[in-house]
């Protein structure tokens, strides 16, 4: 399939480190949902009743929605891929969306907030396999949309 990466990497998240702290970003992110969440012994969910990996995923986005650190941006797009014309065979993904950040201060000021760290066990429960590409904005392409 693909491989298992669900955490971030101390090498990636030392890059986004080095970028200057009031740079605005994009974080593409591509999620596949394990079919039955995933909770360890240390988890107060642990034992209770089998849920899907989808809503674990659920369980996090609320608890992150109520978290007072938050990170001013919002979401550019999301939404549930329908076919890869180019991509390895067995990868599948069950949501792809875009946050964009303010800056990259508040984003590590978010994740490094208790409540974030706390609610971040549902997304471990909830995710088989994620990618998170931290993009600049770039006018490349603005040409294809009459730019």
């Amino acid at each position: 399939m693909y491989r298992d990466v669900v955490s971030m990497d101390e090498p990636g998240f030392r890059q986004l480190l080095e970028l200057e702290p009031d740079r605005p970003f994009g974080m593409l992110n591509m999620l596949a949902f394990r079919p039955i969440a995933l909770y360890t012994p240390d988890d107060p969910e642990y034992g209770a009743p089998e849920i899907t990996g989808e809503a674990a995923f659920r369980r996090y986005v609320r608890e992150n929605a109520r978290n007072p650190v938050r990170a001013p941006g919002g979401m550019a797009w999301q939404g549930q891929p329908l076919a890869s014309l180019i991509a390895p065979p067995a990868e599948r993904w069950d949501l792809v969306f875009v946050r964009t950040y303010d800056t990259v201060s508040s984003f590590v000021e978010m994740i490094s907030s208790p409540d974030y760290r706390k609610a971040w066990r549902h997304r471990a429960a909830a995710v088989a396999a994620s990618r998170l590409i931290v993009c600049a904005q770039d006018d490349l392409l603005s040409i294809w949309a009459g730019g």
